[in-house]
Order: structure tokens, then sequence, then C-alpha cells
């Protein structure tokens, strides 16, 4: 090999060790958690973001909704006039 050295990450035939396989598990274990954890987030962020932004359509929408009945010639509700 042209006087270079072959890179070598150990004897090919090595099988892994118990520790590392233990790791291995370990690793993978909080790999899924991490990703359960980032799904969740996300989840539960783009619900929160939807149900602020739908409140507030609801909340504007009020008064031009009250001046459509009112054109149709209905009472739209006015708070405090339950009896």
């Amino acid at each position: 090999m042209d006087g270079r050295d072959s890179l070598s990450y150990g004897p090919a035939n090595q099988a892994p060790s118990l520790g590392d396989t233990d790791m291995e598990i370990v690793g993978r274990i909080f790999a899924g958690i991490g990703a359960a954890g980032v799904l969740c987030a996300l989840t539960f962020v783009s619900i929160l973001i939807g149900i602020i932004i739908h409140g507030m359509v609801i909340l504007m929408a009020g008064k031009p909704i009250d001046g459509f009945f009112q054109k149709r010639g209905e009472t739209p509700f006015e708070p405090g006039t339950i009896k």
C-alpha cells in the first residue's frame, strides 16, 4: 500500500463486548424517548397555536356577525339581557 498503513478500527473478528451492547441498548432507549418527546412537543405546540388562532378569530368576528344578524332583522345577543 505505497508505504502508508491502512486505516484500522481493530480486529475484524472481535465480537462486541457486553458493555458495548448494553450502552447501545441504553442509547437506543434514550433516542426513542427523545424522539417521542420531540413529537409530543410539536403536537402540543401545534394544537396550542391552533386554539389560540381560532380563539382570536372568534373574538374578532363578533361585531361582523352581530351586524349580519341585525341586517336580517334579528336582534343579536347582548350581554346582561338574560332574565
